[in-house]
C-alpha cells in the first residue's frame, strides 16, 4: 500500500499539522529523515527541523515530498519520526492482511471487522439495490442526529437504507461514475456526512463502500476508503461465483435466466432504483453488424447511458434493453436510441409493454422477433406489432409449410404452367389491393375488361368464393407462406 501526504498529514494530527499540499496523491512507500548527503526520492517523504529545510530559525518539524509539505507544532524529531513509521507500518500492516485474507476466502463481513481499527467509524458495503451486504461499527457509534440514527438502525434491521435516504442518493450523478475515487455525501436525508466509494469489478457496478464520519472529513480518510475499496474489489475478483455483489443488470439477468428463488430481494433492490411492480415496462433486441465490430462492454455501458431507467441484458446472443416506460422520456429516449444506433450500424425490435418483470421471456422473445423480421436496417425501431403478421406466417412456414396451402393455388399454378397465362399472379395483386379493379389492372399493367375476364376464369378454375372473407384470408395467407 502506498500513502499520500493528507494521510500522513492526518496520522500526526495531534501536532496540529499546517498543511500545504498541491497533489496529495498516493505514492509514498516510506518516510526518510532529510540531511545534506540524502539522495531524494520520489515515492520517499522527508521529515527534518524546519531550520534544516530553509535558511528560518523555527522550532516547527517540516514534512515533505515535492512541493507537497506540512509543517508540525513540536521539535521533537524522534518522536514525529517514529510516529510516521508507524504509520507505514499500520496500513501496509492492514492492507497486505486484508489481500491475504481475501485470497484465503474471507468474508466481506471480516475485511469490514478488520477495517475498524484503522476508520474508528461505521464502515457499511451495498450492492446496486443500497442492500446492506456487510457492516461494521454501528453498534457503538455515538449518533449526531436522529436521522443518522433511524437510517443506521434501518440498516442493521431490515438491511436496506431509508427509501427518501435512498431517492436522494438516487438523484447524485457521482454515484455510479466508473471513477475509483472516494467523494463526500452530505445530504440532509443521511443525517451525518459520509464518503462513498463507487465499486467496480470486470467494468460492472457491483456497488458502494461508504464510511460514516461523524464529523470532519478529511482528504486522507478519502484516500483510505479509496484503497478498501480497491480491496473489495479485488475481493469481488476473487470471488466472483459467489455474487455477493451484483450489479442491476445482473439482476434482470438472473430473473431472464430464470432464477426467482429470490423475488423478495430482487423486488426490493428494484424498489430501491424506482422500479415498481406496476410500471410499464419494455424489452428492446439489438442487432446488427456494429455490435460484432464493437468492445461489446463498451457497446453496453453507451447504451445504457441513453436513459435512467434502462439497464442492458444478454439473450440469445443478442444484447436486450429493459426500460421503465414510467422514469424515462420516451419520445427523447427513442431519438437518442437511434442516433446511437445510426452510429453503431445497428437496429432494434421491441416488444408491447408489459408490467410483471418475472415474466420477462415472451417479452424478449417478441421483441427477438420484432428485430428478425423488420427492415434491418440502421437506426430502424421496429414494434413487434408492425410485424406480427411477418412473424405469424414465418410460424405457419416453418411448422406447417403446404398443409396450409388452399388448393387454388395449386390449381392455378398448374393451368399457368399448361397454358403460359398469369393467373396465379393475378389473383394475389387482386387481393393484395383489397380486390379493387383500378388498381390491380394498374399493377398487373392490363385492361379492366382483361382483368374481370382472368377472375371470372380464376372463379370457374378455382370454385373459390372471394366474397367470403375467411377465404381470401387463407389465401392470401397461403401466397405468404410460399414467399
Amino acid at each position: 500500500m502506498k500513502l499520500s501526504m493528507w494521510m500522513l498529514a492526518d496520522w500526526l494530527k495531534k501536532y496540529n499539522p499546517q498543511i500545504k499540499i498541491q497533489e496529495g496523491r498516493r505514492t509514498l512507500r516510506n518516510v526518510r529523515l532529510f540531511s545534506d548527503g540524502v539522495r531524494i526520492e520520489a515515492m520517499d517523504a522527508y521529515m527534518g527541523p524546519v531550520r534544516e529545510f530553509v535558511d528560518e530559525d523555527s522550532d516547527q518539524i517540516i514534512c515533505a515530498q515535492g512541493h507537497d509539505m506540512f509543517f508540525l507544532e513540536t521539535d521533537d524529531m524522534n518522536e514525529t519520526f517514529n510516529e510516521a513509521l508507524d504509520a507505514f507500518d499500520c496500513y501496509n500492516s492492514w492492507s497486505d492482511g486484508l489481500h491475504g485474507k481475501v485470497r484465503q476466502g474471507a468474508p466481506l463481513q471480516e475485511l469490514l471487522e478488520d477495517s475498524l481499527a484503522v476508520f474508528q467509524n461505521p464502515l457499511i458495503l451495498c450492492d446496486p439495490g443500497y442492500l446492506v451486504i456487510a457492516q461494521a461499527g454501528m453498534e457503538d457509534f455515538n449518533y449526531e442526529s436522529r436521522r443518522a440514527e433511524a437510517n443506521l438502525t434501518e440498516m442493521q434491521k431490515n438491511g436496506i437504507m431509508l427509501l427518501d435516504t435512498i431517492l436522494s442518493i438516487n438523484d447524485d450523478p457521482r454515484i455510479r461514475v466508473n471513477s475509483r475515487n472516494a467523494y463526500r455525501m452530505d445530504y440532509e436525508s443521511l443525517g451525518s456526512p459520509c464518503v462513498c466509494r463507487n465499486l467496480y469489478s470486470r467494468n460492472r457496478h457491483i456497488g458502494w463502500a461508504i464510511y460514516i464520519s461523524g464529523g470532519e472529513i478529511s482528504q486522507g480518510q478519502m484516500q483510505l476508503l479509496d484503497e478498501l475499496g480497491d480491496i473489495i474489489e479485488y475481493w469481488s475478483d476473487v470471488n466472483d461465483e459467489q455474487q455477493q455483489l451484483l450489479s442491476y443488470n445482473d439482476i434482470f439477468q438472473q430473473i431472464l435466466s430464470g432464477e426467482k428463488s429470490d423475488q423478495p430481494k430482487q423486488l426490493a433492490m428494484m424498489r430501491s432504483i424506482g422500479w415498481f411492480p406496476e410500471d410499464p415496462k419494455q424489452i428492446l433486441v439489438l442487432d446488427g453488424k456494429g455490435i460484432h465490430t464493437t468492445a461489446l462492454e463498451h457497446f453496453r455501458r453507451k447504451l445504457e447511458r441513453l436513459g435512467n431507467g434502462c439497464f442492458t441484458i444478454a439473450t440469445r446472443d443478442r444484447t436486450a434493453l429493459i426500460i421503465n416506460r414510467r422514469l424515462i422520456l420516451y419520445e427523447h429516449f427513442m431519438e437518442k436510441l437511434k442516433d446511437f444506433m445510426a452510429q453503431t450500424n445497428t437496429y432494434c425490435g421491441i416488444s408491447p409493454e408489459f408490467t410483471d418483470v418475472f415474466d420477462m421471456e415472451e417479452p424478449v422473445s417478441l421483441a427477438l422477433s420484432a428485430a428478425r423480421f423488420g427492415p434491418r436496417t440502421p437506426a430502424s425501431a421496429v414494434s413487434f406489432d408492425e410485424c406480427a403478421l411477418a412473424c405469424a406466417v414465418d410460424f405457419l412456414r416453418s411448422h406447417f409449410s403446404n398443409a396450409l396451402i388452399h388448393p387454388a393455388l395449386h390449381i392455378l399454378e398448374k393451368y399457368d404452367a399448361e397454358n403460359h397465362t398469369d393467373l396465379y399472379r393475378t389473383l394475389k395483386e387482386y387481393l393484395d389491393c383489397e380486390r379493387n379493379y383500378v388498381r390491380t389492372a394498374g399493377k398487373l399493367f392490363i385492361h379492366r375488361n382483361t382483368l374481370l375476364y382472368r377472375l371470372k376464369r380464376i372463379e370457374d378454375l378455382t370454385k373459390a368464393d372471394l366474397d367470403d372473407a375467411e377465404v381470401r384470408l387463407h389465401i392470401q395467407l397461403s401466397y405468404r407462406i410460399r414467399e
